[in-house]
């Protein structure tokens, strides 16, 4: 190996050297900056932090402060969001307030028409049915006056016959044979009173004349409660012979003795009652 190599060696030996003890300067230097460098970021990081702690607190604080002045105007009813569906709510309520006062006025009117009504139609009921009680009351007692008066009137007529007598029934037998008639003289000439153009109801009225008030009203009044009789007595009457003249005019009605007797009695029973009630 020549000097020349030896020397190269030796150069390049001490540059290494020198190189090392540079590198070992720096990474000492370059320590000391890093902790420098970290301390001052870690303090930046605490006033980092208490800001950050004082800036919450503040914070949570007017969040507070918000909160008790929106309790408060709620509380006042003053606030916007709390008194615009308050408003509507007091709409829905006075609505729903009205409605049911109608149908309460509704019902309630209901309630009197339906009791009107139910009224109404008790009493209707009741006097109907007193009505046709009342009805059957009186056509009960109709009939019984009726059938009283029937046999009343049979009575009468078996008591007249029983005072004519058997002499009277002869006579009566005795002038069947013969035809007796009923003639009723109306002379139109002799009186003064009665006129030419006399109709049959004036010829009535004469009659009925010679009869008092109160017979002729009695006699009214049975031919009314005994209807079948005047049928019968009509009946046989209708049946006779027609008017037959003779100079002066007259009326002939050929009766049967039972009409004749039953006349008889009636007119003798007005007579009595007649005497009893002027008595």
């Amino acid at each position: 190996m020549t000097s020349c190599q030896t020397n190269e060696m030796k150069e390049h030996i001490e540059d290494s050297e020198s190189v090392n003890s540079d590198e070992s300067e720096e990474t000492i230097a370059d320590e000391d900056e890093y902790e420098r460098r970290r301390a001052a970021i870690q303090s930046d990081l605490k006033e980092l932090e208490t800001l950050f702690a004082k800036l919450k607190e503040a914070l949570i604080f007017e969040r507070q402060i918000l909160i008790d002045n929106k309790l408060k105007e709620i509380e006042e009813e003053s606030a916007e969001e709390f008194t615009g569906p308050l408003h509507k709510l007091e709409q829905n309520m006075e609505v729903r307030i009205n409605l049911a006062e109608l149908l309460k006025d509704y019902k309630n009117k209901n309630i009197d028409h339906t009791y009107q009504y139910e009224e109404i139609s008790i009493k209707k009921t009741l006097e109907n049915d007193k009505q046709n009680l009342y009805d059957k009351f009186v056509a009960k007692l109709e009939h019984e006056i009726k059938e009283m008066e029937e046999k009343r009137r049979q009575f009468l007529l078996d008591y007249n016959l029983f005072q004519i007598g058997p002499n009277d029934l002869d006579k009566t037998q005795r002038n069947e044979g013969e035809n007796m008639n009923l003639e009723i003289d109306v002379n139109f000439n002799s009186s003064d009173k009665m006129s030419t153009n006399t109709s049959p109801n004036s010829i009535s009225e004469s009659i009925n004349s010679q009869f008092t008030p109160e017979e002729s009203a009695k006699k009214n009044k049975k031919s009314k409660k005994s209807p079948k009789s005047s049928q019968n007595i009509n009946s046989n009457r209708n049946s006779t012979s027609p008017m037959v003249f003779h100079g002066s005019p007259f009326i002939v009605y050929s009766l049967q003795d039972y009409d004749i007797l039953e006349d008889w009695s009636i007119i003798k029973m007005h007579m009595n009652l007649n005497k009893i009630s002027s008595n």
